[in-house]
């Protein structure tokens, strides 16, 4: 009896491990982006024809641009806290969709600088109208405490993930086998 007393409580125990992996912040993150995406897909959807298919992360290359036009990617890249090679991909997409184009830097002959087009000054306004409603959508339900709070730990995760992205290895603790898994080993 003993024998089937601990194989359920073993049990027990595996599920709540489980169950704790599902509950984690990788999850939670990872449902978060997929969840960001479709909500963009679904806005998008919503004014077909009006304004480009933007890639997530665009949109914030977009508005830095509108703050800064005539900057370099590097410029961008530093002021958006992303990795410059994916700045690159997001700004190859906004010039193919004629969103901004890249002249010549006169102090810099390797460094491009970046315009947005006429066509992509006119996208203002519907584009800020999507981000408004992203806006909306994420904080609903959150008071304006609460979504600060989220923005400021969002940014202290976004930290440690940009802090193991520019070192080579990833220090953490050690994972915990289950007990389950142990076993079969």
């Amino acid at each position: 009896m003993s024998n089937q007393f601990s194989s359920s409580t073993q049990g027990v125990a595996e599920s709540r491990e489980h169950e704790a992996i599902l509950e984690s912040l990788p999850i939670h993150l990872a449902r978060m982006y997929h969840g960001f995406v479709a909500l963009v897909d679904r806005l998008r959807g919503e004014d077909a024809g009006e304004l480009p298919h933007f890639r997530p992360g665009a949109g914030s290359v977009y508005f830095a641009l509108l703050e800064n036009e005539g900057c370099t990617a590097t410029d961008l890249a530093m002021r958006l806290g992303m990795p410059k090679p994916t700045v690159t991909g997001l700004l190859d997409g906004l010039e193919r969709d004629g969103v901004i184009e890249r002249r010549p830097c006169a102090e810099d002959g390797r460094a491009m600088k970046l315009r947005l087009t006429k066509f992509g000054l006119k996208l203002e306004n519907g584009l800020r109208c999507r981000h408004e409603q992203s806006v909306r959508t994420l904080e609903e339900g959150l008071s304006h405490a609460e979504a600060m709070e989220l923005r400021r730990l969002l940014s202290v995760v976004i930290g440690n993930l940009d802090r193991v992205r520019n070192t080579k290895t990833v220090k953490s603790t050690p994972v915990r086998t289950p007990r389950r898994a142990r076993k079969a080993a």
